[in-house]
């Protein structure tokens, strides 16, 4: 066995993932993901941004405006297992890959995942266009840095700042920090 495989599939490592929805009940697909997330053992939900309503970046015209959340984890799943149980989650959520960035129910990015860069067919870490989503940048900004996640902290305030001022970019908060508790898990 390979053992820098075996450290890394057992060490506890920070991953930031991007959530995102446009259509249906868009708050009830990010959280219902939340609490799916957060059954998996090997993960653990250490914070999630407020809740944020964006205009759509990139895409067909006439898409409705985004609801999107950034999630900090602690997880001991590799990168790609991490990637699959984010599919599945978008998957049970009814996520359809019809039309490149078109509208969904659900879309969940893996941001970073520790310190590594890494470049498959499947997955690039970090994701290639986190720095330049305004919708990725404010929530991850919210969340503030934390050592061995993988961030840029000081690209990601720049190009925040250069955000800001595209016009096209817009992002509001819509709901606090709790918006994914509930009484009861789905």
């Amino acid at each position: 066995m390979d053992s820098s495989r075996s450290e890394i599939a057992y060490k506890s490592v920070y991953a930031y993932v991007s959530l995102g929805s446009n259509m249906g009940n868009r708050r009830e697909y990010l959280t219902s993901a939340m609490h799916e997330i957060a059954r998996y053992d090997e993960i653990e939900v250490v914070a999630a941004s407020s809740l944020y309503e964006t205009s759509p970046v990139g895409g067909p015209l006439g898409q409705g405006p985004y609801l999107n959340a950034v999630a900090l984890l602690r997880t001991r799943l590799e990168p790609v297992k991490l990637l699959e149980v984010c599919q599945r989650i978008e998957v049970s959520n009814g996520r359809q890959r019809d039309v490149r960035w078109g509208p969904r129910t659900l879309d969940i990015d893996i941001l970073t995942w520790g310190q590594i860069s890494l470049s498959t067919d499947a997955l690039t870490i970090p994701h290639p266009r986190m720095y330049d989503r305004l919708f990725v940048l404010e929530p991850l900004l919210e969340l503030g840095f934390i050592d061995g996640a993988g961030l840029d902290e000081e690209r990601a305030n720049q190009r925040f700042c250069e955000l800001r001022a595209d016009p096209s970019q817009k992002v509001a908060i819509v709901q606090d920090r709790r918006w994914w508790f509930r009484e009861t898990p789905v």
